[in-house]
């Protein structure tokens, strides 16, 4: 996969380092959840890298997004994942998807970014997976000491503050999926909650840190190489994303 994205700088060298804790462990829940050959749907896919990872540990994989990068066609076509473009933000993205008609949803870092009907997408969710069938999500936990501080020094606690207050959010009568702007971020208890409300169990909530990148200042990098070992990065106050698994009963 890495040697697929050698040319993104930004991706290789910062996003992945980063976030490959929390999606080694996202994966490894789905392959305790819903083993392979499962079909499984990735909502919000982005370029695609989920998915790609998915596909090649054998899983049969349908993604979608509104953003539609050059590259990721020929991504999905190397891993055998079908991709279709929805707007996450209507009220029914999904009407050519049946009912109950897949084991597993992997939805990672997506939530936040949800303007119109966040509640309603989980119930779309919920409608076409099978009964039994595992939503695994993670989204930014804002309950942390390090976003306590950033309000307390007067400054934006919420990625794109500045998009969204400059940027349209429908325009023709059309809602925009504006994937760099985070809407609202959400504490554990009110994730609980939603997620119980579209017709949900939840099976487990809990927390997940990041890793380490050359992009991050040196502090920060050596806080996280610090606090990892020590298990701070899964506790609430430390970690970058809530993560839940919920079931479909």
């Amino acid at each position: 996969m890495l040697e697929y994205f050698s040319r993104n700088a930004w991706f290789v060298n910062g996003y992945w380092p980063e976030n490959e804790p929390r999606v080694v462990r996202l994966l490894g829940d789905l392959q305790r959840l819903a083993p392979a050959p499962a079909s499984i749907f990735e909502p919000g896919c982005g370029n695609g890298f989920i998915s790609f990872l998915a596909s090649r540990l054998g899983y049969q994989v349908t993604a979608t997004d509104s953003w539609q990068p050059a590259d990721r066609e020929e991504l999905f076509h190397r891993a055998n994942v079908h991709c279709f473009v929805s707007n996450l933000n209507h009220l029914s993205p999904w009407p050519d998807l049946a009912d109950d008609c897949f084991n597993a949803v992997l939805f990672g870092e997506v939530f936040e970014h949800l303007l119109n009907h966040p509640v309603g997408l989980l119930k779309q969710i919920h409608r076409v997976l099978k009964p039994g069938g595992a939503l695994l999500l993670t989204t930014p936990n804002p309950s942390t000491l390090s976003n306590a501080a950033r309000v307390l020094l007067d400054r934006h606690s919420l990625w794109g503050t500045e998009d969204f207050a400059c940027l349209p959010k429908i325009m023709d009568n059309l809602i925009i999926d504006k994937g760099d702007i985070h809407y609202r971020e959400y504490r554990a208890d009110e994730l609980r909650k939603f997620i119980a409300l579209a017709g949900f169990q939840v099976d487990y909530c809990g927390y997940v840190g990041s890793g380490t990148s050359s992009h991050q200042p040196m502090l920060k990098r050596f806080a996280k190489r610090l606090s990892g070992p020590l298990g701070l990065t899964k506790s609430r106050l430390f970690a970058n994303s809530t993560y839940i698994i919920a079931s479909k009963r």
